[in-house]
């Protein structure tokens, strides 16, 4: 209960009405009275607990750079031609297997933090836009990328390998690599994910139709391939 010490007094009922999503109205001292009560009580928790969020993360990107032994000669040939947004293609985990593609956008910047938009497929059939954050190093010609969803912490992470290819203009066009993360049911997905850079990607997130002119025949040839996922073992249904 709100006392006067925030303007006015507030009973439980009230506050109750004023979080209504109904037609329901409170007065302007009541608004006024709870607005100075998050400020008083609230709104610094979130600050501290987003500032200690920041610590963390950036404390997780330190731990990794020296967990796998990133030196600045692995960083170098890449440090211009990797970073930037990309469109990734990869299997929804809910959209009936191989039946439907993750039209998602990734950004690498050039401090090694990552932000990515995907639109996904809920077991209701609705679809939602998820975002992840988190970091990225390089160990010789590969991106090691550790995600984590900003609502619910799930974990996610990549191995995508940095191609070579002739008349390589320094400036990386695609990747491709393998998808690992905990699923929505708490077990283990995994898949191909193929990104193509596109600085338009966020902007076009969607779920679609593998046969779908949007994902093309040569994109459905590299998430079939399983180049870069483990075999199934010998006898399991593949």
């Amino acid at each position: 209960m709100l006392n006067a010490a925030f303007g006015t007094s507030a009973s439980e009922t009230t506050i109750r009405r004023f979080l209504s999503t109904g037609a329901k109205s409170v007065s302007d001292k009541v608004v006024q009275a709870i607005d100075a009560y998050l400020d008083r009580y609230v709104r610094p928790e979130w600050t501290k607990e987003e500032a200690e969020n920041q610590s963390v993360a950036k404390s997780l990107f330190e731990v990794m750079r020296a967990f796998f032994h990133m030196r600045s000669d692995d960083a170098r040939p890449y440090r211009n031609s990797v970073p930037g947004i990309y469109r990734f293609y990869a299997y929804s985990e809910l959209g009936g297997g191989c039946d439907v593609v993750c039209l998602g956008a990734i950004n690498f910047a050039k401090d090694f933090s990552v932000e990515e938009l995907q639109t996904s497929i809920e077991e209701n059939g609705e679809t939602i836009n998820e975002e992840f954050h988190g970091y990225y190093i390089y160990y010789t010609k590969f991106l090691i990328v550790v995600l984590r969803n900003k609502v619910g912490w799930k974990p996610k992470f990549y191995i995508l390998h940095i191609p070579d290819y002739p008349g390589d203009d320094g400036k990386r066009q695609s990747l491709t690599g393998a998808l690992l993360k905990v699923g929505e049911d708490r077990h283990v997905f995994g898949t191909t994910i193929h990104m193509v850079r596109n600085k338009n990607a966020f902007k076009e997130t969607a779920v679609v139709p593998r046969s779908s002119e949007k994902v093309g025949s040569g994109i459905r040839a590299i998430l079939d391939s399983r180049r870069w996922l483990p075999e199934p073992p010998r006898g399991a249904a593949s």
